[in-house]
């Protein structure tokens, strides 16, 4: 039984990218799901596109909430599967098939057997319906479902000035995607520039504060080696940036905090003869003076498997680093804040995480806004690695080091043609 086919099917036809016509009853195994399909069929006549809320009352009304696994499942099932059902549903409801023919099969098989043993058929019979068994079996082991287009490569544009440069002379020697190592080095260079240098969009001021995610493949999307390479080019231009600003692990939004605090200070009493006359504030912890952070999360999904927690403020952290940078919790016991952090982060996830655990509240909330989603694959096969040379390396690290140092001499950046290009 494939039971994520059954749920990605199921969330598809809630939201209209399967036609109810292709799935039929028997192509669900699981009992749940053949009640959610029932459901399903019986609001389909009235309501073309329903959602979680409309299926459960509907279940209620029937007096099947508890056969369909509670609000819960039908939730995880309708909200939780539906970004995979709108993306590759063609491929979903092919491996419906695939699982359905396979079990009609193996019914069919179990049939034969019977009425060999009981002598029910001749031998011509036998021959006949074994040979369209084997069809059927053979037919549905090499049903493959296609892969869905790649995204196209980047175009020669988006490898301009020096990131360009980065890319061109990195990508001959790495199995990394000419795009993840544009976009790791673009994210690195806006952190460590600072936040100085800004645009003005209205009265809202905008960095180069990038939140990147790679997506791509288990190993073969080649995200952890684009890093690698941006690491050592960096440690070129300024070690001490990359030994201390560059850090792992998204697990709480007080850790992100602590990161990047203001000096926490605490009130002290002032007495005179016992009595308490005044306060005066003293420093309980010193904060911290370089704002700049850069968190790199090899597993991105883990994050997201925090902010289902609840309670957990990770999310609402992380859209306030995007936003302005001042960050707090109003809890009694974390007294910590931050004001002007300047936070970057790059991720790495694959797309079946991705689309497991990319929750629609995040979806909507505007968390996921904020990040660009890099789709990643490994752009050539090098057994041993490449071999970039030393000198290679350096001398890439010296533009990068000049262009680090004129970008913290600006502050406001204006650019009428960019202006003018969007009207």
């Amino acid at each position: 039984m494939n039971l994520d086919a059954e749920q990605v099917v199921l969330a598809g036809v809630a939201c209209g990218t399967v036609n109810i016509k292709d799935v039929t009853f028997e192509d669900f195994h699981d009992k749940r799901n053949k009640t959610l399909f029932k459901l399903e069929l019986n609001l389909k006549d009235e309501i073309p596109n329903v959602d979680s809320l409309i299926i459960t009352n509907e279940a209620e009304r029937k007096g099947l909430l508890s056969d369909v696994g509670q609000s819960l499942y039908i939730i995880d099932v309708i909200d939780g599967k539906s970004p995979e059902a709108k993306h590759n549903p063609g491929i979903w409801l092919k491996k419906l098939k695939e699982e359905s023919n396979k079990r009609t099969a193996l019914q069919e098989l179990k049939q034969l057997i019977y009425d060999i043993e009981n002598s029910k058929i001749d031998a011509k019979e036998t021959e006949s319906r074994i040979a369209v068994l084997s069809s059927k079996l053979s037919g549905s082991k090499n049903l493959k479902p296609s892969e869905p287009e790649w995204i196209k490569p980047l175009e020669k544009e988006a490898l301009y000035g020096l990131a360009g440069d980065v890319v061109k002379t990195l990508e001959p020697q790495t199995e990394a995607d000419p795009a993840a190592l544009l976009f790791s080095f673009l994210t690195a260079f806006g952190n460590i520039v600072g936040s100085d240098p800004h645009f003005e969009i209205e009265a809202s001021k905008h960095p180069a504060r990038l939140f990147t995610v790679l997506v791509g493949k288990s190993s073969k999307g080649r995200k952890g080696t684009s890093w690698g390479y941006m690491e050592k080019l960096f440690n070129l231009v300024e070690e001490e940036w990359v030994k201390e600003k560059i850090v792992s692990g998204l697990s709480s939004g007080e850790g992100v905090i602590w990161a990047v605090r203001d000096d926490v200070v605490k009130q002290v009493a002032i007495k005179k003869e016992k009595v308490t006359i005044d306060f005066k504030e003293s420093i309980e912890e010193p904060g911290v003076e370089d704002k700049r952070l850069l968190i790199c999360e090899g597993e991105f999904v883990q994050a997201l498997k925090v902010m289902e927690r609840e309670g957990n403020i990770l999310s609402p952290l992380i859209r306030n680093s995007w936003d302005t940078g001042n960050l707090r919790t109003l809890t009694k016991n974390s007294p910590a804040k931050a004001t002007g952090a300047h936070i970057s982060i790059i991720g790495h996830i694959t797309n079946q995480e991705l689309l497991r655990y990319f929750r629609s509240t995040e979806q909507a909330n505007g968390f996921g806004n904020r990040f660009l989603w890099v789709c990643v694959k490994r752009s050539k096969v090098l057994p041993f690695g490449g071999d970039i040379s030393e000198g290679q390396l350096i001398s890439l690290a010296n533009k990068v080091k000049q262009a680090v140092w004129f970008a913290r001499d600006c502050e406001l950046m204006e650019s009428p043609k960019m202006q003018k290009s969007f009207g």
